[in-house]
């Protein structure tokens, strides 16, 4: 009985040393044939390796790859989906008996992927009838159960790769280099934690994203952090994510910060841009908070609370897309210093300048009305968005002056700009209001609308213009009233059926002037009143 034990033993072991030691005597460039005839049937797309293959048992099953490329589909840009200049793959023997799949180590070395929107609507990521049982799987599987949720990530690393989307409809083209990441995952449905960075357009940004485990119809948290070096910002996201039929929800609260709002928005609109220039008022620290709710029905942005300096702002936002888009926005200050903005002029932030203290240096600074003369006025509204704006400041101070509740109110639609209220308090008991339609045929803009004011201290108001009204005698031009129908292009302003009255008198009619290089006008005005005597200045 023991020689039979023991020669059993031998077998056993003879067995295990052959399995082990057999990896490394096959020379596994010889399958890499069948090893990418697997991945065509998968895929349904030609899959070549051009590099070495190779495969190790001890001390843990690793199989390494060399260059290899994933075709395209027919008719895209690029020949190839995906190019990799290696992969290597690591897992763990033993979990692998329980049925577990704990990949240890996963390398990917200098991966471009080449993601089209074709002409014709198709989309080469997708793998046709692969990506529906793929989607089955992710659908049955999303409580947790099947080979997917028995998938152990710990560590897959991305160096140097770069992503390019092209939407051949739009002409868009959209890269991003240099990106670099470490993502680990309990299983494939999470939980899951992704640290990386990468440039688009030559601006750096790290990030850094938290997500728990996703299951179909339930709330998973999230969290996502971007740090963009260059101007010293960082902004976090955090909140919870539902994966439902309709599509993905998330509903989360947003904080961002930095000291230079300017350089920051420079950033986000134009990257890439050499010199965008922006006002300079916007060279200051910032922080924004509020809330976000996104879905497949839009975006909303509420609770919006910004602090820029000494002012503060609170808001909300709402982008609802669909055959027509449409963008509702609203912001209210509590009080702008008007004065100091303007002497900030413009600001130029250059790509290359290293971001600094917001202070903007003499050349970055333009005065405004530097812009060229001459240029003809066009202005072009867009007819396929539907967009409203309500502004609304309750404190500004201008010219050694406060204008008080000056408020904006205007939409978008069919190709018009409806200026529903546009007024404000101004010094000397004097108010203001305006509203019209801007409309703009072949580029060419056109305003109709109608202005109201009252003053109950119009020489206060003069001198808070800086109008020197000392010459007329004390007790003239206190209260001034007018009405008024506006009308104006780029060669022509009208002023119709006008109503000024001040003090006891009443001026009627119309004014047209001729937008030329040398002005021109006709008037139709009728007085029904006026005691010159009372405005003349005493005599000396």
């Amino acid at each position: 009985m023991r020689k039979l034990l023991f020669g059993i033993l031998i077998v056993v072991v003879s067995i295990v040393a052959v399995a082990l030691i057999s990896p490394s005597l096959i020379d596994w460039n010889d399958y890499r044939d069948e090893i990418a005839d697997q991945i065509r049937k998968a895929t349904g797309r030609d899959f070549v390796i051009d590099g070495d293959v190779d495969f190790q048992l001890l001390p843990a099953p690793t199989l390494t790859v060399g260059n290899s490329k994933l075709a395209n589909l027919k008719g895209a840009v690029a020949p190839d989906l995906v190019r990799l200049k290696s992969f290597e793959l690591r897992i763990q023997f033993w979990p692998l008996l329980s049925r577990r799949i704990v990949i240890e180590s996963m390398v990917l070395r200098d991966p471009v992927i080449e993601l089209e929107v074709l002409a014709d609507g198709r989309r080469n990521w997708r793998f046709g009838q692969a990506t529906a049982e793929v989607g089955r799987a992710s659908t049955e599987g999303a409580s947790g159960a099947g080979v997917m949720g028995a998938v152990r990530l710990d560590s897959l690393t991305i160096y140097n790769a770069t992503l390019i989307y092209r939407d051949r409809a739009s002409g868009t083209v959209e890269r991003i280099e240099g990106l670099n990441a470490e993502i680990a995952a309990q299983t494939l449905y999470g939980p899951l934690r992704v640290k990386g960075g990468f440039s688009y357009k030559g601006i750096p940004l790290g990030f850094e994203a938290d997500a728990g485990k996703i299951v179909a119809g339930e709330s998973t948290p999230v969290s996502l952090r971007l740090n963009f070096p260059a101007a010293k910002a960082e902004t976090r996201i955090s909140g919870t994510l539902s994966v439902k039929a309709g599509g993905p929800e998330v509903t989360a609260k947003l904080r961002s910060q930095g000291p230079n709002l300017g350089r920051f928005a420079a950033l986000l609109m134009s990257p890439g841009v050499p010199t965008p220039e922006l006002p300079g008022f916007l060279a200051r620290p910032f922080t924004l908070e509020s809330t976000l709710a996104y879905s497949a029905k839009g975006i909303e942005i509420n609770d919006i609370a910004l602090q820029l300096g000494e002012t503060r702002a609170a808001g909300a936002l709402n982008i609802q897309p669909g055959k027509v888009p449409r963008i509702d926005a609203a912001l209210s200050f509590n009080r702008i210093d008007l004065d100091r903005w303007l002497a900030s002029g413009m600001v130029t932030y250059g790509a290359g300048r290293a971001a600094g203290d917001g202070t903007p240096s003499p050349d970055d600074t333009k005065a405004p009305g530097d812009a060229d003369a001459g240029t003809p006025l066009a202005i072009s509204l867009p007819k396929g968005v539907s967009a409203s704006i309500d502004i609304s400041v309750e404190a500004m101070a201008y010219r050694g002056g406060v204008i008080r509740q000056a408020k904006l109110n205007a939409s978008l639609a069919n190709g018009e700009l409806t200026l529903h209220q546009a007024s404000a308090f101004l010094p000397g008991g004097s108010d203001i209001s305006l509203t019209g339609v801007l409309t703009a045929k072949r580029d060419k803009p056109r305003f109709t609308g109608t202005i109201e004011a009252v003053s109950d201290n119009f020489r206060g108001l003069l001198s808070w213009l800086k109008v020197d009204a000392a010459s007329l005698p004390a007790g003239r031009l206190h209260k001034l009233s007018l009405a008024a129908k506006l009308g104006a292009t780029e060669e022509r302003l009208e002023v119709r059926d006008f109503d000024l009255r001040f003090d006891s008198s009443r001026v009627t009619g119309g004014i047209i002037f001729a937008l030329r290089s040398r002005l021109a006008f006709g008037a139709n005005i009728a007085i029904d009143r006026l005691n010159l005597d009372a405005y003349l200045p005493a005599p000396a």
